[in-house]
């Protein structure tokens, strides 16, 4: 994943098999889910809306792998710059 973003209206995660995404705003304040959705190149896809965040906050994120109904074990940032 990248470690920091201008401002835009989403940030999109690329995964290579099905996964909730699990996120939240500047140590996982409002936090929320939202499913990757297969983009049909192999790919799976979760878009977390930044548009609201202003350049020096955060956005928090980890995965839950559908398959294997396990968690990445680790947790990821992008900031906005």
């Amino acid at each position: 994943p990248v470690c920091a973003s201008t401002s835009c209206h989403s940030v999109c995660i690329g995964l290579p098999a099905p996964a909730l995404v699990h996120y939240g705003f500047d140590g996982w304040r409002e936090s929320a889910d939202v499913s990757a959705a297969d983009c049909g190149l192999g790919l799976y896809v979760a878009e977390l809306p930044t548009a609201a965040l202003l350049p020096g906050q955060r956005i928090d994120f980890t995965f839950h792998w559908s398959s294997t109904s396990t968690w990445e074990g680790r947790d990821y940032e992008v900031e906005v710059s």
